[in-house]
């Protein structure tokens, strides 16, 4: 499937006549399909963000990068949310991930500020970096952090162009996404050699690696770099389709919040991952709300949550294997 293209530059320097022309090209599309794909993106090095994640996920084994994971693969760290997780073997979902957030800071300070009965003390936690090669690791750092905001930039962007497509008042997005929980993931895909569930099947004779699901972000912002793999359903055919390839750019898709935020309006589209046998490494950002934002249709101002954000994420991802260790949380 071949995505239509959004010229980022272009909205950003070519005046009010084009933003009006790509607003409308955002609403269609993600109305029709809830996917398109991002170009001209001021700021973005694929091949720099690839070495990157490449380092940081094949030049090191799973002992080393463990030293930088969560409480949900080791009992002994206090980190609750952001840093590494491996492979859950035997598992429908078969990939590792490095993750960070918009939140820097020591943890010492983070543990003083929150309480942790709070769900912010968990969906605000800072970034853990690595620090295996001192010079590699601040590069690392470096690339990765410029990244994110390049992404958040993208999201914000597509927001306005929506916002202007759709007739919200942008200061309804903003003042629940100036303090965004969004994460940023390098996701490593090995080939599976593991006990495969029969789930993960399909009658081709094909292996999923990710099964169908909905985002439940606002958007999700993906750079596959040249890696096959990515399907989406058609909402209307019920068939799928792989998504073409194109390094340097960005698929985007609509999640389940900004679905419901814009009564309906904007299409959330299952879509999965295959295994097709090789390495596969993919960058996304799932631009999400504040973690005291209050969900609502922003259409009608009805609210479709009776809990904040924060509150409404963490009950809903305890139902993935890696989540389901995660505190329960009442404010």
């Amino acid at each position: 499937m071949k995505l239509v293209e959004i010229d980022i530059a272009d909205i950003l320097n070519g005046g009010e006549e084009r933003r009006e022309y790509w607003s409308a090209i955002v609403i269609e599309q993600f109305k029709e399909i809830g996917f398109l794909r991002c170009v001209n993106i001021p700021g973005h090095d694929d091949a720099e963000l690839l070495e990157k994640a490449n380092w940081f996920h094949l030049q090191h084994s799973e002992q080393e990068k463990m030293k930088y994971t969560t409480n949900r693969f080791d009992p002994s760290t206090p980190r609750l949310y952001r840093g590494y997780f491996p492979i859950i073997k035997n598992q429908g979902s078969h990939k590792e991930c490095f993750e960070i957030g918009d939140f820097e800071g020591t943890f010492e300070d983070h543990q003083a500020k929150y309480d942790t009965s709070s769900v912010a003390s968990l969906m605000l936690e800072p970034a853990q970096w690595p620090q295996f090669e001192k010079e590699s690791s601040q590069e690392f750092r470096k690339t990765v952090r410029a990244e994110y905001e390049v992404y958040h930039m993208v999201a914000r962007v597509l927001i306005e162009c929506i916002s202007k497509g759709l007739k919200i008042d942008i200061e309804e997005f903003r003042k629940r996404t100036d303090r965004t929980c969004a994460t940023f993931r390098l996701i490593h895909y090995p080939p599976r050699a593991d006990i495969i569930p029969e789930s993960c099947k399909l009658p081709t004779g094909e292996i999923i690696s990710t099964p169908e699901h909905h985002d439940t972000s606002i958007l999700t912002v993906l750079e596959n770099f040249n890696y096959r793999g990515l399907q989406v359903q058609d909402p209307k055919t019920e068939k799928w389709f792989s998504i073409d390839t194109k390094p340097g750019s960005f698929v985007v898709n609509v999640g389940k919040i900004l679905e419901r935020m814009t009564g309906g309006q904007l299409r959330s589209t299952i879509h999965r991952v295959l295994d097709l046998g090789e390495e596969r490494i993919s960058a996304p950002f799932f631009y999400e709300p504040n973690v005291d934002a209050d969900l609502v249709d922003l259409t009608t101002m009805e609210k479709w949550s009776d809990v904040p954000y924060g509150l409404w994420m963490v009950q809903y991802v305890k139902k993935f294997v890696e989540y389901n260790s995660l505190p329960s949380y009442e404010k």
